[in-house]
């Protein structure tokens, strides 16, 4: 075993691809800082015609982030960080240490559940996924809220719902698909009234029951850092579809008053990358079914 090591390190030394490996300190943005205030510890490494950056919390073995970069281009930088368990958390491509281009960001599981389109650090479209990969919504952005049309696919890549957003409150109405090509107009004058909300014999319920639901709120809840910044704290309304199937879509803002600073968009998102329900049923068929969910957003 000690001859193999012998072998490995001579190997290293004497292969022009291996360069010398550079290690600096950083701060929780990944910005070069001096030892003793750092929280990372960086590994720079170039190899061939890349040079590869390895982040890790200082003192520990788990890797944060991998940053690659070309060595004729400088400027551009594709990072990838992970989560605590070794799992991508997301990825995307730098160009003068700002985001561009599309960015993917993955749950606890690994699994994308969103990607977002990025032009100078600043965000401009946002897409949502479902677990098979197929897209779940698409929507333009404007200064971090909903803006523009929106569109919502099923799982087989079928639109089933399309309208606009202004800073993440719809404006006019939403026009629903059906499979058999047909739609209808749905006001949103009314959706404050009890009578627009379907019932159902057995209504859905989130995998694991109202308990279950709880704790992936208050796991994936975002706060928003602005909202935090400001001591913005409130109560927001959503309403959402429980469909067939049990996928959830649909979900809008109830509140005649707004939070405002990201809260109302994360409100949303939060409700709609859940996982599938089990749908209403009534008369022994799966039903489609309104729901109404109150977010507390609140400092402590």
């Amino acid at each position: 075993m000690y001859k193999l090591f012998l072998l490995l390190l001579l190997t290293c030394l004497l292969n022009p691809v291996f360069a010398q490996t550079k290690i600096k300190y950083l701060d929780t943005r990944y910005k070069e800082i001096e030892k003793r205030k750092a929280v990372y510890e960086m590994t720079e490494t170039e190899l061939n015609d890349s040079v590869y950056k390895t982040i890790r919390h200082k003192g520990q073995d788990q890797i944060s982030a991998i940053i690659v970069s070309p060595k004729n281009n400088p400027d551009y930088a594709f990072q990838t960080e992970f989560q605590s368990n070794g799992l991508k958390l997301n990825m995307g491509p730098f160009i003068s240490e700002r985001k561009q281009g599309i960015w993917y960001y993955y749950n606890k599981e690994g699994i994308i559940y969103c990607s977002k389109q990025y032009e100078q650090d600043i965000e401009k479209y946002y897409t949502s996924y479902f677990s098979n990969g197929q897209k779940r919504k698409e929507v333009g952005v404007r200064k971090g809220e909903y803006d523009g049309l929106c569109t919502y696919y099923d799982k087989l890549g079928n639109i089933i719902l399309q309208g606009n957003y202004k800073k993440t409150i719809r404006v006019g109405d939403f026009q629903h698909f059906y499979p058999q090509g047909d739609s209808i107009i749905t006001s949103i004058a009314d959706t404050s009234s009890k009578d627009s909300f379907l019932t159902a014999e057995i209504m859905p319920e989130f995998p694991g029951g109202e308990g279950a639901m709880m704790k992936f709120i208050a796991y994936n809840l975002d706060y928003p850092k602005e909202a935090i910044e400001r001591g913005i704290e409130g109560k927001i309304f959503i309403r959402f579809t429980v469909n067939k199937d049990g996928m959830i879509y649909d979900a809008m803002v109830m509140n005649t008053e707004i939070l405002g600073y990201g809260c109302e968009r994360a409100s949303i998102e939060i409700i709609e990358n859940m996982p599938d329900w089990s749908p209403g049923m009534s008369l022994g068929k799966p039903v489609k079914v309104y729901f109404n969910i109150p977010l507390r957003f609140k400092l402590y």
